[in-house]
């Protein structure tokens, strides 16, 4: 019985790394620290890491380095001058637990972290107790990283791979679908839920997206409701979310059209009017159509620009 169970387990635990894509390459970059609750000052960094091999990767110096390993350890203390990794123990594949000690000159002494990094969302976070040398004290600290998906079939490493990374951006998922019918004329319909990511020039207050959609057999859909053909984040009555902030997210569940779920497959995004877009800090020749980024995580409809 112990004998099955063990195998199960490693089965289950391959499947589990192999649902992640084994060329999968990100950037992190370091955005803000909050200590006790109070924002400090940071300066930007940008972390790349790769998942490669069933194992997460950071590029050091130029050279891929396993996370979390002595070897990551030294590459990291040769790159740096303030601050000296001591000892890291990775715990469940994607925690790093790491002593850091401060150089003489430094408020603190040293710090316990914790590093999480999660391939599956492609996310970072940090938490820390960092212990203040004068003082005697210990405080929390977090710091709050953006990532990116540079490339997930392909090692990008150039200057024009990361300014393109960087680059303002929403991207919009397709998530998963629910079949419905219509209590007026009993016909089916297909609600769609999605999310959208703000990656932009500033906060998002406003955008509204129309899309066509098609079936299997290349037949156009017809929409379904008063603007079920248009993605709009912000269309809810009760929605408390009001606005999306630079790295942030919203679902919803708010694109329907006419007919089965599992007959659809393209969506197709048309068009973004200048009057539909509201984003603070936007330039005047910009467009939140050009910067829109598609997914779909539903295997049978695709979603693009036509």
């Amino acid at each position: 019985m112990k004998v099955l169970f063990v195998i199960f387990t490693l089965i289950f635990m391959n499947l589990s790394i192999k649902a992640y894509s084994e060329d999968l390459n990100f950037l992190c970059d370091r955005t803000q620290q909050i200590v006790d609750g109070v924002v400090k000052k940071i300066s930007k960094k940008t972390h790349n890491y790769r998942y490669n091999n069933s194992r997460i990767e950071e590029k050091i110096t130029g050279k891929w380095v396993s996370w979390c390993t002595e070897e990551h350890i030294n590459a990291f203390n040769e790159s740096q001058k303030n601050f000296k990794w001591v000892s890291a123990d990775i715990k469940n594949e994607d925690t790093c637990i790491a002593r850091i000690n401060f150089s003489a000159d430094s408020n603190y002494s040293h710090m316990i972290s914790e590093s999480i990094i999660n391939v599956e969302n492609i996310t970072r976070s940090a938490e820390s107790n960092l212990y203040d040398r004068d003082q005697n004290l210990v405080m929390n600290s977090e710091v709050i990283y953006n990532c990116s998906i540079i490339s997930s079939n392909s090692s990008a490493s150039t200057n024009e791979d990361i300014s393109n990374v960087n680059a303002p951006s929403i991207t919009i998922e397709l998530l998963s679908y629910e079949q419905k019918t219509s209590s007026y004329d009993d016909k089916p319909y297909c609600t769609l839920s999605y999310s959208i990511t703000n990656n932009s020039w500033g906060t998002l207050y406003g955008i509204r997206v129309k899309t066509e959609a098609f079936d299997d057999r290349d037949t156009k859909l017809d929409d379904y409701g008063l603007g079920g053909n248009v993605l709009n984040p912000f269309s809810g009555w009760f929605d408390d979310q009001k606005f999306i902030r630079v790295g942030d997210m919203k679902q919803v569940s708010n694109l329907e059209y006419g007919g089965k779920c599992k007959y659809m497959g393209a969506i197709n995004v048309l068009e973004v009017k200048p009057s539909d877009c509201n984003i603070r800090m936007m330039p005047e020749d910009g467009s939140c159509f050009d910067i829109l980024n598609l997914k779909s995580k539903i295997d049978h409809i695709t979603f693009k620009k036509p």
